[in-house]
């Protein structure tokens, strides 16, 4: 009985040691899986919030050329109007736009801080979403022109403007979504 007893303790304590290996063997390979999963989740992660800041951006670079044709649209209706209103005052007259006098500094500017004040840059919360002037070059990826730049050429950033052009004046919408080449644009022949 004795040596019987014996035995069944020795199975069972074997038994106990060979279980707990694979137990250990186990959670190991569940630790690999587990960092493998990690690092496909942060690999996705990080493509899916790239690709939600170039459609922010995209949206963005719509929004402010449809606003401005709007405002545009508006003073052909009437030239007498205002438009842009940040907090109660409006930046421009109509008579800013719809004239042949060189004021393009001016509405460049108060295009820019209008923006500034309602979008915010997809990819930088330190640079703003609007640069007062046209697109040099090729785009930058963010945060990697000089501070003293404002974000020229920088992706994230749209640049806007408003020029003459044979015999004509222009708005000009130009955007980075991309970190590389060159930026989206749309531009808007403005009568007068």
């Amino acid at each position: 009985m004795e040596i019987c007893r014996r035995k069944i303790l020795e199975y069972h304590n074997e038994a106990k040691r060979f279980h707990s290996h694979r137990v250990i063997g186990r959670c190991s390979h569940h630790r690999y899986l587990i960092g493998i999963l990690a690092a496909v989740g942060v690999v996705a992660y990080n493509g899916y919030t790239a690709s939600a800041k170039k459609r922010v951006t995209e949206a963005n670079h719509n929004i402010i050329y449809k606003t401005m044709v709007n405002e545009i649209k508006k003073c052909e209706i009437d030239s007498s109007g205002e438009l842009l209103n940040v907090n109660g005052t409006n930046l421009l007259k109509c008579s800013d736009i719809l004239t042949s006098q060189n004021n393009y500094g001016k509405v460049t500017s108060s295009m820019s801080s209008y923006f500034n004040s309602i979008i915010k840059n997809a990819y930088s919360g330190t640079i703003n979403s609007t640069f007062p002037g046209r697109y040099q070059g090729n785009c930058k990826s963010s945060g990697s022109q000089p501070k003293g730049y404002g974000g020229l050429n920088e992706q994230g950033v749209h640049h806007i403007a408003m020029g003459w052009y044979s015999n004509k004046a222009v708005l000009y919408v130009d955007t980075c979504v991309e970190s590389t080449g060159r930026a989206k644009n749309k531009t808007f022949d403005i009568p007068f």
